[in-house]
Order: structure tokens, then sequence, then C-alpha cells
């Protein structure tokens, strides 16, 4: 039964999933494109948190493209500030709003995640080659290891959102849709039986791989 329910549920959100994948990758290569070159408007947002991690060189007060001293010199490492439980929980909190605002009809709000998630990811290319003895590699680096996985976690999230709030919207519209208690427990049992796992390997990753091979690199 329970088999059958997860089933019918990821046929229902499969096709729904792939084009959010394909938005998202589409999103992040387009952003990262359109932001490369704004240099100054990124420094203005970042001076200050670069300043509070002891990124920028003695005396200055904002942040410049090629004043940033490379974290070896700045005495980080990169594991220091990622755990297991702190990635997880966020990511859970990312994809269980991306869910949970599947329950407002007709906006469609999942959808934001999407488009916010993707941006920030094209956004943090520009960002990270400012930080000198970094490159294409080491942004490569930074999300693969991690990524391949926790993003279409979350991808799959957004698109149950959307899911949930088609159906919600059907409904209102006297539509025929599967009953929402069916609906309801098969987006629990993917969250629980698949997104949770996949997004705690991801975390595992995340706090032990990806700062390894990227101190590796530096």
């Amino acid at each position: 039964m329970y088999a059958e329910l997860m089933k019918e549920n990821l046929k229902d959100v499969k096709k729904i999933f792939l084009i959010l994948l394909v938005v998202f990758i589409l999103l992040s290569f387009l952003s990262g494109f359109f932001l490369k070159g704004k240099e100054d408007q990124i420094s203005l947002l970042l001076s200050t948190i670069f300043q509070e991690k002891g990124l920028l060189p003695p005396g200055e007060q904002q942040l410049n493209p090629g004043q940033l001293l490379p974290p070896s010199e700045a005495g980080i490492d990169f594991g220091e500030y990622l755990t297991v439980g702190g990635i997880f929980k966020n990511n859970i909190r990312a994809a269980g709003v991306s869910i949970v605002l599947g329950f407002i009809p007709f906006l469609f709000l999942p959808l934001i995640s999407l488009l916010l998630n993707g941006v920030i990811i094209g956004g943090v290319y520009p960002i990270f080659m400012m930080i000198p003895g970094m490159s294409l590699l080491s942004f490569l680096v930074s999300i693969l290891p991690h990524g391949i996985i926790e993003i279409p976690a979350l991808v799959l999230a957004i698109a149950l959102g959307v899911l949930l709030c088609r159906d919600l919207t059907r409904k209102i519209l006297r539509k025929e849709i599967l009953p929402l208690g069916y609906r309801l427990k098969g987006i629990i049992m993917i969250f629980v039986f698949m997104i949770l796992p996949a997004l705690l390997v991801a975390s595992f990753l995340e706090a032990y791989v990806t700062p390894y091979l990227i101190n590796l690199l530096m």
C-alpha cells in the first residue's frame, strides 16, 4: 500500500521535477553569467561580512576585487564553518518551507524558492573568483560533491510544493484531483524516505568532503 502510494505520487511529480530541475540549472548559469563583471556591486554587499571574517587586508574598509586575502593567509579552515547538523537543519528548513508554501493556492509560491536558490548558486561563482587562489576547478569542487545530491533533493521538495498548490487550486476550481489526504500522505512519505536521507548524505559530504577537497586545492 505504502509503496504504491509513493509510486503514484512520484509519477505525478516526475514531470514537474524534471522541468524545474532544468529551469534551476539554466537559472544558475544565467545568473552566474549576468553577475560576472559586477564585482563592484557585489563587493558593497559583502564588505561587512568579509571584514568580520578577517578576509580584508589590514586598514581596508571596503571589499574590492583582487584585495581579498587567501583563506590560508587569514587562518581560515573551511571546515570550521561547516557542521553536519547545521547544514542538515538549514536544508530541512529550505525543503520544508518549499512544500508548506504549496498550501497557498493559485500563487505557486514554491517557485520563489527555485528562483532564489538558482540565482544564489549562480551568484556564488563571481564571488568565489574574487578570492585569490580560487579557480573554476575550486568552484566546481565546492559545489559538485554535495550538490549532485542536495540540489535534486531540494528541487524535488519544490516540485512537491508546486504539485500540492496545483491540486489545491484545482479543488477550489472544482476540478477532479486525487483525494488531498492521499496526496499529503504521499508527499510526507517522499519527504521522509527520499528527501531527508538525501539531504543527510549531502550534509556529510558538504561538511567533510567538500572542505577537504577545497583545502587540497588552495
